[in-house]
């Protein structure tokens, strides 16, 4: 289960000191939760957390709670945000972090947090984050993406295919400008790597996103390990050869692919919680020669997760 403040996403109930703003620099686009912590006033979000629209949680179970938090905006350590559930369970203050003299260190951005583990015992309430008052001292604090039920920092390799899928998903949400893209890939998003005049009836553009593993390297820590591994990816897109064989429409289209490509996984940098960051690290672009009439892109997507060894046992 994650909330992150984006659309279509609603449910949250806000005081007068508690905003949803956009933010550039959040780790899912576009929309943080932004609490004014200076005001007479804390700063209240809240959301109700019933069985009904959660279906996934079960009474007297424990659960994990993760999340974005960004103390930038912070003049002094002593300004926290408070996540609490009404119904007990989970009550725990998170703060900016200080150095061994309790100074506060330079900027952060945005940090992933072990909020604590909620016992969930009693259904139907509320749940809330508040960034709790200190009036005349200014400081805001921006929030962004918790996860409860799963957690980032701990993918298994069920969780790897986990997030092949979701990095598919996103791809597939390319679909055109009424989703303010450039491109409409009409969810033609394959898994093995096939090129147009090998099938002709497929319809352009299309990506090829073959499930091939590059260059995985994994390091131990303890009885944790830590996975980096990357995936190419090809677009293909008609071109106008036989009408025009001076210029390449097809590598305009092309070239404005890179953007969607970048839009697309930075609105979901975690990949529903499957990884700690996923995102495209290159882009090559190319037209065909005269006698080709495609244009190519070629796309590396790069993948980050960590793991236990407990959780590679057989399935």
């Amino acid at each position: 289960m994650v909330f992150n403040f984006d659309p279509p996403e609603t449910g949250w109930d806000l005081n007068a000191y508690a905003t949803i703003i956009s933010d550039v620099t959040a780790p899912t686009q576009p929309k943080v939760l932004h609490l004014n912590c200076g005001g007479a006033t804390s700063a209240s979000c809240s959301r109700t957390i019933t069985l009904a629209t959660e279906p996934s949680l079960v009474p007297g179970n424990t659960y994990p709670v993760w999340a974005w938090v960004n103390f930038d905006g912070m003049t002094s350590p002593g300004l926290p945000v408070r996540f609490y559930y009404e119904g007990t369970g989970l009550d725990v203050l998170l703060n900016r972090q200080v150095d061994e003299f309790g100074d506060p260190v330079p900027d952060l951005g945005w940090e992933l947090r072990f909020v604590g583990n909620w016992a969930y015992n009693f259904p139907d309430y509320k749940f809330y984050i508040i960034g709790l008052s200190v009036p005349g001292s200014l400081g805001t604090i921006n929030v962004d993406e918790i996860t409860i039920v799963a957690t980032p920092a701990e993918v298994a390799v069920a969780g790897k295919w986990s997030a092949i899928a979701a990095a598919t998903t996103v791809l597939k949400t390319i679909n055109g400008t009424t989703d303010g893209f450039n491109t409409d890939l009409g969810n033609r998003v394959y898994s093995r790597l096939f090129f147009p005049s090998d099938t002709p009836d497929v319809k352009l553009p299309y990506v090829c996103f073959s499930l091939d593993q590059e260059g995985e390297r994994i390091s131990y820590e303890g009885f944790a390990f830590s996975s980096t591994w990357m995936m190419t990816g090809y677009a293909f897109f008609a071109d106008n050869a036989e009408s025009d064989m001076l210029d390449s429409s097809g590598s305009i289209a092309a070239a404005l692919f890179r953007d969607d490509l970048i839009r697309a996984f930075m609105a979901d940098q975690s990949l529903s919680a499957t990884v700690l960051n996923c995102e495209v690290t290159a882009i090559e672009t190319a037209s065909g020669s005269i006698s080709d009439p495609y244009s190519w892109v070629i796309f590396t997507v790069e993948f980050t997760q960590e793991s236990g060894a407990a959780d590679l046992a057989a399935s």
